[in-house]
């Protein structure tokens, strides 16, 4: 083996353990990702309740899309206003048995 390879080699397993490392450790306390005025300020909106990590990453989420704009002039494009609905009606059938996973001759 050249250097080269053994130094590739070596620094591709420091980054592979360093990245296990960091993905397997839990040191992402509510407080350090968030911040203590987000977490008081979500905590008086629902009343004082202590709210755990997955209700504030949702809340933190929600909170994102009210910065969704929609451009609406796709709705006035005129290929737009060309698409057709190409509705298919689907016909009522007669129900099929009780158990369908049942032998034939039982109902």
């Amino acid at each position: 083996m050249t250097t080269s390879n053994k130094i590739l080699i070596s620094l591709s397993l420091f980054a592979l353990i360093g990245g296990m490392y960091l993905y397997s450790s839990n040191d992402f306390s509510i407080k350090k990702v968030y911040g203590s005025s987000f977490l008081s300020s979500i905590e008086e909106d629902f009343g004082g309740s202590s709210l755990n990590f997955e209700d504030i990453s949702f809340i933190s989420t929600l909170a994102t899309l009210n910065n969704i704009s929609i451009d609406k002039s796709l709705f006035e494009n005129p290929m737009f206003l060309n698409l057709k609905d190409n509705k298919v009606k689907i016909e009522s059938a007669l129900p099929g048995r009780a158990n369908p996973f049942a032998p034939v001759g039982i109902n």
